[in-house]
């Protein structure tokens, strides 16, 4: 028997986490009314309370790991290890009854001893999809490996059987956003038409921070008029694209029809702003925030004691802006 089950849900295209958490780099998830997060590269669990909250062991805090794309898929936790020294590694853990949820030991799923540039992974029904600097993969249940798409790959998101991703096919500086079916065909580039313009430099990325979410795709983009990233959208055929903003964002996550993001004009602080570009507002103080994950009426943020990305905290405040409660 492989190390995946059938999706609870009965589907092949059940998403372990949500665009814009993995947008985030999954490092929350749900589970019945029980929260599993990282924190120190270890993983804890807590209620959606925020109390209760434990290290499960599973997962030692080592140095120079990375511990990332949790997934929670029919009742199996899945999450990425990646090491520089040690490689990647992604894992499975069963979880029992949601009432009681008690993850079980982790089967290793996949791993790719060499593997040092890895850029996070979705889990897609009973197939895991990751990325690297070195392109697009698809690992099935038996663990077998294959590659949809070549060169440098970042963001991604799924809509039923396609994957949307932001990739530099030739690392030229040249990005794209394209997209391909999950059994490999059907490779397209969306965006840019024509010829893809170089970027001035390696910050400087097109299509951050995807999200994939009704009948829009959202990122954030550099804009050359104004001189820094904001947020756009366009149709998954590439056509109505479309700023919805002016002030430097990122880490953007959408949610029904908001958009939380980091605002890099005011410190890294949350704000929302409507999915129509309408209503921007500042939701907490809290500074040097370096991810959002968004759960029902909820929003976590890991943050940074100085102007690093290296998050030491969490906190977590209502959507509307309410609640602010320090966890870790």
């Amino acid at each position: 028997m492989g190390l995946f089950k059938k999706s609870a849900l009965g589907q092949g295209d059940a998403l372990g986490n949500t665009a814009g958490n993995y947008a985030n780099g999954g490092l929350l998830v749900k589970y019945g009314d029980i929260f599993y997060a990282t924190q120190d590269n270890k993983l804890f669990r807590m209620r959606t309370d925020g109390e209760g909250i434990q290290d499960t062991g599973l997962v030692p805090g080592k140095r120079y790991s990375y511990l990332t794309s949790l997934s929670v898929v029919g009742r199996a936790l899945y999450y990425a290890i990646a090491n520089h020294d040690t490689g990647l590694a992604i894992y499975r853990a069963g979880l029992g009854a949601e009432a009681a949820p008690r993850p079980s030991s982790p089967k290793l799923v996949f791993a790719d001893r060499k593997e040092k540039n890895f850029r996070g992974a979705l889990v897609v029904g009973d197939q895991v999809v990751y990325s690297t600097t070195d392109g697009l993969f698809k690992v099935d249940k038996r663990g077998k490996r294959e590659t949809l798409a070549e060169g440098w790959c970042n963001n991604k998101g799924v809509v039923g059987n396609t994957i949307y991703f932001h990739t530099d096919p030739l690392y030229a500086r040249h990005d794209q956003l394209r997209k391909v079916d999950l059994d490999g065909s059907n490779l397209q580039t969306l965006l840019p038409v024509g010829a893809p313009p170089k970027r001035l430099n390696l910050d400087d990325h097109s299509y951050g921070f995807l999200n994939v979410f009704g009948d829009w795709l959202y990122y954030v983009s550099y804009d050359a008029a104004l001189g820094s990233r904001v947020i756009h959208r366009v149709r998954p055929d590439g056509s109505e694209e479309e700023r919805l903003n002016d002030k430097e964002a990122t880490m953007i996550n959408v949610v029904g029809d908001q958009i939380f993001f980091a605002n890099n004009s005011d410190a890294r602080r949350l704000y929302r702003i409507n999915v129509d570009g309408s209503h921007e507002t500042c939701l907490d103080a809290q500074p040097n925030i370096t991810s959002i994950h968004v759960f029902d009426d909820l929003v976590f943020c890991p943050f940074s004691l100085d102007e690093k990305f290296i998050p030491a905290k969490m906190f977590t405040v209502q959507t509307d802006g309410s609640g602010h409660r320090e966890l870790f």
